[in-house]
């Protein structure tokens, strides 16, 4: 939980900082879809570390870094939200960003009997598979990469 908790709030972050600038109202849709959702499932993820693990002091998330869209400094977020090719460097980094998302979400498919986290981890797959595919189309469409 503390895991996907870091994780989708560095995608929000990501997508924050193309939400107004992007140059194709697709890229615009999807950072705001992912803003929502992602929020969404923080505060649910949130909620269940509460009722479950009231006690549980913080995970050490330091190995997390080297996961793809992890270790963005500020400076990253203010280069991406600031690109000539916002569009462009926002599917690079979120593409992969989504990619350990999907990672994480199956490995906890296969290590928790907690029915929320196994939906959760379902639902996660299914949107962020989606997405991948999505910006994969626009980059061949609109980059021809």
């Amino acid at each position: 939980i503390d895991a996907m908790i870091v994780h989708h709030q560095s995608a929000v972050a990501m997508a924050e900082a193309v939400k107004d600038s992007a140059e194709h109202q697709e890229i615009r849709d999807v950072a705001t879809a992912i803003i929502a959702a992602q929020e969404r499932e923080i505060e649910q993820m949130r909620s269940w570390r509460d009722a479950w693990f009231p006690s549980a002091p913080e995970s050490d998330l330091s190995a997390m870094m080297d996961m793809p869209g992890m270790n963005m400094s500020d400076a990253d977020m203010e280069m991406l939200a600031q690109s000539d090719a916002p569009d462009e460097m926002f599917i690079d980094m979120m593409i992969p960003h989504h990619e350990s998302a999907i990672d994480m979400a199956k490995e906890i498919q296969q290590t928790t009997e907690r029915s929320e986290l196994q939906q959760l981890a379902a639902e996660i797959i299914t949107a962020q598979q989606t997405e991948i595919d999505q910006m994969k189309e626009w980059r061949a469409e609109w980059f021809g990469e």
